[in-house]
């Protein structure tokens, strides 16, 4: 189950450790009771030799044994263990005890002992050997004591000492629990604060959260949220901004479309009605273009897709494309109308669509207030710095130098301009050039008049070049001019 509480998650993160400490210090405590066990046990071995070597004299050439019964009541643990004993002389031969007992794996000096494992009538045993000096006659050769015990005591002591380490681990683990939680419950006040805030606040209010009464941690957090609020804001006013003035763009037209309409309406003469209905169609179709215009406005703010998301896209054929379906609107006004290209295969990083959109509205913006029988070129070239220049360059009237700023302002348009543009075209077009890292600029033609339009797409890796499907001498000529040059 996933946990959704940010303290259970920081408690299961702080104790999981722990628990993995506690059990690592579980096994240790096994191998050190195991240990301390063995210790005590061959202590209490070594007791009993000692115990029974103080017993063994030599008189008369014979060795004089006596086993103490001290000796073995002092290895009684009640545990039903069983003790076994076996005394060697000096060479070896058996005194006493226990023929069967295994003898001790090397040699031991005078007053020496050692302790080893065995097995003994198919139960496993812990021996100690001690080797004790004899007065008298054999002085000097000592005699070989040992004895042996069943480990069912000594596993017991091993078990009890491993248990009261590990029930003092558990204890201490549900200490330090409790003290988390307690901890834990006073470290996330600050969080719980700021989540109450949160919820006091009016479904609408968008005011930033004061940054210096959180702690450091959740800074970067709530500073997150402030810009996020801040760009919110800034986009619903102008969102509003925007629906404002495309209302105030409709109504003028709509009032006028239903003026000619119930002017229509009254006449009888044929002739009239005609040029009523010219009029008509003349305004329905300024309000589709507009309407037109709006959506890609919308469309062209509303994507911003990550560089990730966008792929690389050849230049030339959309842009070509375009002045095919600008191409009638040109000889429509008999403008000379062509597209030149130094190098066909230049790609820049966006979409189709955005670029489609881009070139459209610059083309038809230069189309539309360009003068009858006028000029106007694109082109399509290598930026000095290595990036993509696409540039649309007319005759026309041109836009004085203290507007060309205000020119990118929605529904703002040039005074004097006697065209039927709505001061859409170059918002879009900025639009779609901030979408794709480019940079727009407008520089006068000449002094006479005239508009340069250039649009800097980035270099680097945003840029690529590969050979189009298109051969390079089709592209790269002067695409076929239209208007007053073909006629």
């Amino acid at each position: 189950m996933i946990l959704r509480s940010l303290r259970s998650q920081l408690l299961v993160w702080l104790l999981a450790p722990l628990a993995v400490v506690a059990a690592l210090d579980a096994w240790v405590a096994h191998h050190g009771g195991v240990t301390t066990a063995t210790l005590v046990h061959e202590r209490l071995l070594l007791g009993s030799a000692r115990t029974i070597a103080e017993q063994i004299g030599y008189s008369e050439g014979k060795f004089v044994i006596s086993i103490p019964p001290a000796a073995i009541e002092m290895l009684d643990t009640g545990n039903q263990d069983h003790v076994y004993y076996r005394i060697d002389d000096p060479d070896g031969h058996l005194l006493a005890g226990y023929a069967d007992l295994a003898l001790p794996p090397r040699s031991i000096e005078s007053e020496a002992w050692s302790g080893f494992d065995a097995t003994m009538r198919g139960q496993p045993i812990r021996v100690v050997a001690f080797a004790q000096p004899v007065s008298g006659e054999a002085a000097g050769r000592p005699v070989s004591i040992e004895v042996g015990q069943t480990l069912a005591g000594r596993n017991i002591l091993a078990r009890e000492i491993w248990r009261h380490s590990v029930r003092e681990q558990f204890m201490m683990l549900l200490l330090v629990g409790g003290l988390l939680v307690l901890g834990l419950r006073g470290g996330l006040k600050p969080l719980i604060a700021l989540r109450d805030r949160m919820q006091r606040r009016t479904p609408f209010s968008l005011d930033a959260i004061d940054v210096g009464s959180v702690p450091s941690e959740l800074q970067p957090m709530v500073a997150a949220f402030n810009d996020y609020a801040s760009r919110l804001t800034r986009h619903a006013r102008q969102h509003s901004r925007f629906i404002a003035d495309a209302s105030h763009q409709l109504r003028t037209p709509l009032a006028v479309l239903n003026i000619e309409i119930a002017f229509a309406l009254r006449q009888d003469d044929p002739a009239i009605i005609q040029e009523v209905l010219r009029a008509i169609r003349g305004s329905v179709q300024s309000n589709i273009r507009l309407i037109n215009q709006l959506l890609s406005f919308t469309e062209a703010e509303a994507d911003f897709a990550p560089p990730s998301r966008r792929e690389p896209i050849t230049l030339c054929p959309v842009v070509c494309t375009v002045i095919e379906e600008l191409a009638s609107l040109a000889q429509a006004k008999s403008i000379d109308l062509g597209f030149e290209a130094t190098d066909p295969s230049v790609r820049v990083m966006a979409g189709e669509h955005l670029i489609h959109m881009l070139a459209s509205n610059l083309i038809d913006n230069a189309l539309r207030y360009t003068q009858r029988e006028g000029v106007v070129t694109v082109k399509v070239d290598t930026a000095p710095d290595g990036g993509v220049l696409l540039q649309v360059i007319d005759n026309g009237p041109g836009i004085p130098e203290r507007e060309r700023e205000r020119v990118f302002e929605r529904f703002y348009r040039v005074r004097g301009s006697d065209c039927d543009g709505c001061g859409l075209g170059l918002s879009i077009v900025r639009e779609v050039a901030n979408t794709c890292d480019a940079r727009i600029e407008l520089q006068g033609t000449s002094d006479q008049g005239g508009l340069t339009v250039s649009v800097h797409f980035p270099a680097g890796e945003d840029v690529l070049r590969v050979v189009d499907l298109r051969s390079p001498t089709e592209l790269s000529a002067p695409y076929p001019r239209t208007g007053a040059a073909a006629t």
